[in-house]
C-alpha cells in the first residue's frame, strides 16, 4: 500500500470516528492540516489546497475547519490581536506568539510549572488552563536588531 493510501485510510478512520460524513474536501482538508508543521490558518490552508480542490471556497474550509474543532479532531488557537488558527496536537501543552509575525510555537507541558488554580473562581468552573508568552521570536529578533544597526 502506497503512503497516500495509508494517509487516506488513516484522515478516512479518524473522520468516521469522529461520525463525520466522509467527503473529497473535508478528507483534503483534514490531511493539510495533518500536514502543516505549525498552526495554520484558514486562509493558508485554501492557498495550499487551492490546486487540488479548485472547487472548494474558503467559506467551505472556514465550517469545516469549525466542524473539526466540534468533532474534537482539532483545536482553535486564537489569542488578542491575532487570526484564529487551529492545530492537530490534542494533548494539552503552551504556547509563544510572537507579536510581530504571528508565529505560535508550541511549549511542552513540562518546560513549566504552572500553579494550581482553584475549581471555583468567582462563581465560574474552570475547564482547563493554558499559558501563553507573548512576546518576539527569534527571527523578529534578529530583524530588530539588524534595523537598530542600520539606524
Amino acid at each position: 500500500m502506497k503512503s497516500s493510501d495509508k494517509s487516506t485510510l488513516a484522515v478516512t478512520q479518524k473522520l468516521r470516528q469522529a461520525k463525520l460524513k466522509i467527503t473529497p474536501q473535508r478528507l483534503e482538508i483534514y490531511r493539510a492540516l495533518l500536514e502543516h508543521t505549525g498552526h495554520a490558518s484558514p486562509e493558508e490552508l485554501y492557498q495550499i489546497l487551492h490546486s487540488a480542490l479548485p472547487s472548494c471556497t474558503l467559506a467551505t474550509i472556514y465550517r469545516t475547519l469549525e466542524l473539526f474543532s466540534q468533532a474534537g479532531l482539532i483545536v482553535p488557537v486564537l489569542y488578542m490581536g491575532s487570526k484564529k488558527r487551529y492545530e492537530n496536537r490534542l494533548k494539552p501543552h503552551h504556547h509563544f506568539v510572537c507579536m510581530v509575525c504571528q508565529k505560535i510555537q508550541d511549549l511542552p507541558l513540562e518546560t513549566l510549572t504552572v500553579p494550581q488554580v482553584p475549581k471555583k473562581l468567582s462563581g465560574c468552573t474552570v475547564f482547563e488552563v493554558q499559558v501563553h508568552f507573548m512576546g518576539l521570536c527569534e527571527t523578529c529578533v534578529s530583524k530588530n536588531k539588524k534595523r537598530d544597526l542600520q539606524s
